[in-house]
């Protein structure tokens, strides 16, 4: 399964860089620099990324504040 996973989510990324998605924008790439693996992802997944400081539009400001985790997935982590 997780292979399965890992390979639809190389295809969903390289789809996304295709298509040019706002995710693969020059003012997004630090979040996805290192494999996704970044402080400022850690920041994004914790809740403590400043978003004032990210130059991104206000739509992806709310998408990354979307993609807190959540006390359950904190459980996982």
């Amino acid at each position: 399964m997780e292979e399965w996973l890992m390979r639809r989510n190389k295809r969903h990324l390289q789809q996304m860089y295709i298509e040019k998605s706002p995710p693969t924008t020059e003012a997004f790439a630090p979040v996805l620099a290192d494999y996704g693996t970044s402080e400022l992802t850690d920041e994004i997944l914790n809740g403590t990324v400043d978003l004032e400081t990210l130059d991104v539009s206000d739509e992806m400001k709310l998408l990354l504040k979307s993609l807190k985790r959540t006390p359950d997935e904190e459980k996982m982590h």
